[in-house]
């Protein structure tokens, strides 16, 4: 059964003491190492975003891990990565698929344009249909992450009667199709094994880090370009290009789990660009007058995927909470 976090923009976009979101960080050149870093430009305030805003709990992360960090230490670290789902009118989530033998299951999407696709069919059958958001954390321990075991978790978990469920045993995880054709390649050419279908692939630099809530930390990224930028920005002024490295999230919170990492700086899960940037105009709407039950203004000119989604969010209960936890979903 789920036991999901209550995320309201508020809780999910928690400001770290270091940071602002109207002033995000990364860093440059000039100031690697300080506690507050700046860098400018659209993808800067996003990386930021994703970097040092998204589900900050509480956790202070040490340089290194003891003997391997508890689950409550791991799921604060995936706290920080929004994942979204498509969801009826009482908030259920559905079960787009069904298989040969009948069985339907579902999906949680790391990319907001991946699920506002999604919705969009949903929406030919149920035009009530939405867009809900939780953190992977509150996902994780009970979803299967890879396709072998997806199918595993589908030929096991009961069916229900209805094309909805709260049960994530019958959902699996979308990473970013062209980042898993990024992340096969990546191998290829080093000549290491592929990444087990269906997990989440991950890239980062070794000598990269970021300075978080007052640690160093080494970031790891759900999109590869923002590797690239942010290792730009970090290195301005400088010839070459990061030494990416490919790993997926199931290997990180294993090796985390059993102390694998003791000695190396603790990882820091970097949202999709795109992702971090649909949560933080989710916070920023009620400032705006454009949350708590009323749409924005409908613009002339054709909006971008994220502006559709942005003009999708404002905050609601999850029907089917549980144990006073709830999803937040977007509505129209």
């Amino acid at each position: 059964m789920l036991a999901l976090l209550l995320l309201q923009p508020a809780v999910l976009l928690q400001r770290c003491p270091a940071h602002s979101i109207a002033q995000p960080s990364v860093p440059s050149a000039a100031c690697r190492g300080g506690d507050s870093i700046g860098c400018t430009g659209q993808w800067g305030r996003r990386a930021a975003l994703a970097a040092t805003v998204l589900g900050t709990l509480g956790y202070a992360p040490s340089a290194r891990a003891a003997t391997g960090l508890s689950r409550d230490e791991i799921s604060a670290k995936l706290s920080r990565v929004p994942v979204f789902v498509v969801t009826n009118s009482k908030n259920d989530p559905y079960l787009t698929e069904i298989d040969a033998a009948g069985r339907r299951s579902g999906f949680f999407y790391i990319g907001p344009r991946e699920a506002l696709a999604t919705l969009q069919e949903v929406r030919t059958v149920d035009p009530a249909a939405s867009l809900s958001v939780v953190s992977l954390d509150s996902i994780w321990f009970d979803i299967p992450h890879t396709t072998a075991e997806a199918v595993e978790a589908l030929a096991t978990a009961p069916q229900p009667k209805a094309g909805t469920s709260t049960d994530v045993k019958l959902f699996s995880l979308v990473p970013l199709a062209d980042e898993v054709e990024r992340a096969a390649a990546l191998q290829l050419a080093a000549q290491r094994p592929a990444l087990a279908a269906g997990s989440l692939p991950l890239f980062y630099d070794p000598s990269l880090l970021l300075q978080v809530d007052g640690f160093q930390q080494r970031p790891y990224f759900f999109r590869a370009q923002d590797l690239n930028t942010t290792w730009a920005q970090a290195n301005a002024g400088q010839e070459g290009a990061p030494t990416v490295r490919v790993t997926d999230v199931p290997e990180l919170v294993l090796r985390l789990s059993r102390g694998d990492a003791d000695g190396e700086p603790m990882p820091l899960l970097v949202a999709a660009s795109e992702a971090a940037a649909v949560v933080d105009r989710m916070q920023r709407a009620p400032e705006q007058g454009e949350g708590a039950g009323r749409a924005p203004a409908r613009a002339a000119r054709e909006l971008s995927p994220e502006e559709k989604l942005e003009r999708l969010a404002v905050a609601a209960p999850f029907g089917g909470k549980k144990g006073g936890t709830s999803w937040l979903p977007f509505l129209p």
